[in-house]
This record gives structure tokens, C-alpha cells and sequence, in this order.
């Protein structure tokens, strides 16, 4: 961390009455739940994206079996 980034990280610390260690862990966490609501989000508009569309997935084993009835 560079050295005004670190007397930062001091000075706030100071005036909310907390260590720095404390603020840098309270903002890595923060920062980690932001993250992981942004990725969830970000899958679940890809999910919607792919609801829209008219592809149909049809199972692994859907053509394995031969016809039945036909000659």
C-alpha cells in the first residue's frame, strides 16, 4: 500500500475510534459482499437473457432410443 493510501487508511481509522487493521478488514468484507451481489446479479440477467430466447435443450439422451412406429 503506498504511503498515503496508508496514512489514510490511518486517519479514518482514527476518527471512527477503530484500527486500521479493523477498517481494512471491515472494507474487504464490505467489497466482498458487493462483489458477490454483482455476480449474482450479473447470472441472473444472463438467465433471464437465455429464458427470452426460443432454444430448446432437449436431454442428453433424447435420440439414443430408435423410433418407434416407423418404417
Amino acid at each position: 500500500m503506498s504511503l498515503i493510501a496508508n496514512q489514510q487508511l490511518k486517519d479514518i481509522a482514527a476518527d471512527r475510534d477503530i484500527s486500521p487493521q479493523a477498517l481494512a478488514q471491515e472494507w474487504i468484507l464490505e467489497r466482498l459482499n458487493w462483489e458477490g451481489q454483482a455476480a449474482s446479479l450479473q447470472d441472473q440477467r444472463q438467465s433471464d437473457l437465455t429464458d427470452l430466447t426460443d432454444e430448446f435443450h432437449f436431454p442428453a439422451d433424447a435420440f439414443d432410443a430408435p423410433a418407434v412406429g416407423r418404417r
